[in-house]
């Protein structure tokens, strides 16, 4: 008696490789998280740097994001994106948190209104060595500590020092986003 599969033979073995086009579509999925991921936290870094917004209300921000579409039934995750529960989360960490969060952050820096112009003495400036590369920045204090809790819009780097060496005030032309925050349309050091 013969077993294995042939012509003649309708066995057909019990394995069956998965086909290329499922393994493409696995790995398009896992590039577009990480390209999302890095995406989102590049957009967070740049616009919330001239967004006066606190770092640790964009990390609960995130974390709301994960929490709300970690709610979501998993069903829904299986039947539109084919996930498993381990891909679920790995979605929802790499994609959702980021970048719902980049997305809020950036429709609040291109709807603004209310746009003002704020001028402030500069009390005092210090230079600073920060990072790993030993990149010099400059931190301004402004008088009343205008902006205190937003160190973002007080550092400059070191290729603006000559502008703010000789600079005694500094303009700062804001905006009221969308949602609430203002932002930081630009700056000019006034002298």
């Amino acid at each position: 008696m013969n077993c294995t599969p042939s012509e003649n033979n309708p066995i057909k073995p019990k394995f069956r490789s998965p086909s290329a086009t499922h393994a493409e579509r696995i790995s398009v999925k896992y590039v577009m998280m990480v390209f999302v991921f890095f995406g989102g936290f590049i957009s967070i870094a740049y616009v919330g740097h001239y967004t006066l917004i606190s770092v640790f209300f964009i990390s609960k921000v995130i974390a709301f994001f994960l929490v709300v579409f970690m709610l979501f039934p998993f069903r829904w995750y299986k039947r539109f994106l084919s996930f498993n529960i381990y891909e679920i989360l790995l979605f929802n960490v790499l994609t959702v948190g980021p970048g719902m969060t980049a997305l809020l952050l950036w429709i609040n820096f291109l709807i603004c209104t209310e746009i003002k112009t704020e001028v402030y003495f500069i009390r005092s400036k210090q230079l600073e060595t920060v990072g790993t590369f030993n990149a010099n920045k400059h931190t301004i204090i402004l008088e009343n500590n205008a902006y205190e809790e937003y160190p973002e819009i007080r550092i400059f780097e070191n290729s603006n020092y000559p502008l703010l060496a000789k600079a005694t005030a500094i303009r700062y032309k804001m905006g009221n986003g969308i949602l609430g925050y203002k932002v930081v349309l630009e700056y000019e050091f006034l002298e």
